[in-house]
């Protein structure tokens, strides 16, 4: 056991709050594969690893998660994330571990965890173009994920800003239009926006725009007794620090204070969403 691992375990043994996942659900899970969908090569969260897999901060997020609740094995499964619903709802895998905006009407379809990250959305352009917010994008074209929050908040703010938009099955091709001249930005989360301009020179993040919303792991409605107890152990990484301790080996920097990777929810779910339940520990006497 690594010291790292250590305080981990030993910061959860003094939150009371926040019981760990009983050994005897571990056991349930012993011989099971907890099956996770991603859209892989949106940087930082899923990508190929040179040397075999995949890795990135939505791995080691699942890999721990998968930890905690006992399972001994993980698939995680590349899937565009314009048709990753379509799979949840086919039982196709368990869960989806792809950074998933919590929004209302997705929440009438399928159970989220709490949200684990706040969503800020990166404008990407070429580094010698300066514009400070959304009012300048008129006539330009804007590549984005197709499904994803970016193009929910393109197609949102369209006709309000005067840009066009284009639709990628893989973030990676949007943000290849850019580097091609095909297309004037990339919309990504703030975070993956960030690392594709480390890695990429001649890009830069313009500006933000923050959405007010949080990702969290998404779950079919069949299936709340694992979101119930996925909720449960994002709130001890929470506890216990995991969460920031991922956030900044992936992104190089702390997560925004106040924000959801440190804000623990009361219940299971995201307060205020369909699919949130309001619960009571019997044991602890904490709501």
């Amino acid at each position: 056991m690594t010291p790292g691992k250590m305080l981990r375990i030993l910061a959860l043994a003094g939150t009371t709050a926040l019981p760990f996942i009983t050994q005897a659900a571990q056991a349930e899970q012993a011989s099971q594969t907890l099956r996770a969908a991603s859209d892989v090569g949106f940087a930082p969260f899923a990508m190929v690893d040179p040397g075999g897999g995949y890795r990135g901060f939505s791995i080691d997020l699942v890999n721990e998660l998968a930890e905690r609740l006992g399972y001994d094995n993980v698939d995680v499964m590349d899937v565009p994330f314009s048709s990753i619903f379509s799979g949840l709802y086919a039982d196709r895998y368990d869960m989806i571990l792809a950074p998933t905006d919590i929004t209302r009407e997705r929440a009438e379809k399928m159970l989220f965890t709490e949200g684990y990250m706040s969503n800020q959305l990166g404008f990407l352009m070429p580094e010698d173009v300066s514009i400070e917010g959304p009012e300048a994008l008129e006539g330009m074209t804007l590549a984005v994920n197709s499904g994803s929050v970016s193009e929910s908040w393109a197609s949102a703010h369209q006709e309000q800003y005067g840009f066009d938009v284009q639709r990628y099955d893989q973030n990676t091709d949007a943000v290849q239009a850019v580097m091609s001249g095909q297309a004037d930005a990339n919309i990504a989360d703030s975070p993956s926006a960030d690392h594709i301009a480390k890695q990429q020179p001649r890009l830069a993040v313009a500006f933000d725009v923050d959405t007010g919303s949080q990702v969290g792991l998404v779950f079919s409605r069949e299936n709340r007794e694992l979101r119930n107890r996925a909720d449960r152990a994002i709130e001890q990484m929470k506890a216990d620090g995991t969460l920031v301790e991922l956030y900044e080996t992936w992104f190089g920097s702390k997560p925004r204070p106040g924000g959801a990777m440190t804000m623990i929810s009361v219940g299971h779910g995201q307060p205020g969403m369909p699919g949130h339940e309001l619960t009571f520990d019997q044991d602890n006497q904490t709501p």
